[in-house]
């Protein structure tokens, strides 16, 4: 079987439009400087007019991208590539990005070791580096700042911080497992009312029971403003209770937010939005998170004001 010729001939335009292409590249300072680069001849350039044109586009493309676009996405600084290898006189590409990007992207890694649910953007700068203690912070604040970066060193279980609204609860406990995903460790931060819908979601499917099992055994576990979903019997008995048992049992490393202090939280959990009252089952779960979890106050003004 013969192979079929492919080639065709060029209309007058197509023609007139290749030949400037060419001239184009032949004057082209990045051209000349790839061919003195890679000591590569002009009949290369010219026989892959089309690819080096796009090079050309990519490279003035990326040249017009600023710093903080490219660390707000990195991927804007990806592009083809070219290579010449003289030895084998082949043109080689490779798809690579500018070195902001990859800067940014590897400082993005690790936010590939949260599970089931990513962090959000507020959270995914947090690092305890980045926070400044001053003479108008809280005795309170310092010492949850020193707590939590004890927490990331030592064999501690759990912390429970509560505090009111903004005092930066949230954001000591994502320093906490930036710290540890950058390490290489295996972590989720969840709040109970998108735990609680995620799972409503994917009712009886696989993912359901993926996404406890997972949570179940994450190196370190946010769970992020507890006591602000709806309580139910089912997410406080059936969802939370068997997640908690699982990481204490298992010795994992867990971290409670809340606006309640333990005492109000045992009251929360009591009362259901049905209006069904338990205090019995309420006393149990509040148990077993405070027997993860130590409780630090934070007090002070707002954070996010501030």
């Amino acid at each position: 079987m013969s192979l079929r010729d492919f080639s065709y001939n060029l209309d007058k335009d197509a023609l007139e439009k290749r030949k400037h292409l060419i001239e184009a590249l032949r004057n082209h300072v990045h051209i000349i400087k790839f061919m003195e680069k890679y000591d590569c001849p002009f009949s290369v350039v010219e026989n892959n007019a089309l690819k080096f044109e796009k090079w050309l586009h990519d490279i003035e493309r990326i040249s017009k991208i600023s710093k903080e676009q490219l660390k707000s996405n990195p991927t804007l600084g990806g592009y083809v590539d070219l290579h010449y290898d003289s030895s084998s006189g082949l043109l080689l590409e490779e798809y690579t990005f500018l070195d902001v990007s990859k800067d940014a992207i590897d400082a993005q890694k690790h936010f590939g070791n949260y599970q089931v649910f990513p962090l959000n953007d507020s959270l995914k700068k947090a690092d305890f580096k980045d926070i400044h203690i001053t003479n108008t912070d809280t005795k309170s604040y310092l010492l949850a700042f020193k707590e939590a970066i004890s927490f990331s060193k030592d064999e501690a279980l759990g912390l429970y911080i509560y505090g009111d609204l903004g005092v930066g609860k949230s954001y000591l406990a994502a320093c906490i497992t930036n710290k540890f995903a950058k390490e290489g460790k295996s972590v989720a931060f969840v709040s109970p009312s998108d735990l609680l819908s995620h799972l409503k979601g994917n009712f009886g499917s696989f993912t359901t029971d993926t996404s406890l099992e997972r949570l179940k055994h994450v190196h370190v576990l946010v769970i992020d403003d507890i006591g602000a979903e709806p309580i139910s019997a089912w997410g406080r008995d059936e969802v939370l209770l068997p997640l908690l048992n699982a990481r204490l049992e298992n010795f994992r490393k867990t971290i409670f937010t809340s606006n309640y202090t333990p005492e109000m939280l045992e009251n929360v959990y009591a009362l259901d939005t049905r209006g069904n009252l338990d205090r019995i089952r309420s006393k149990r779960f509040v148990d077993r998170i405070l027997a993860i979890g130590r409780p630090i106050e934070i007090s002070g003004e707002n954070r996010r004001r501030k």
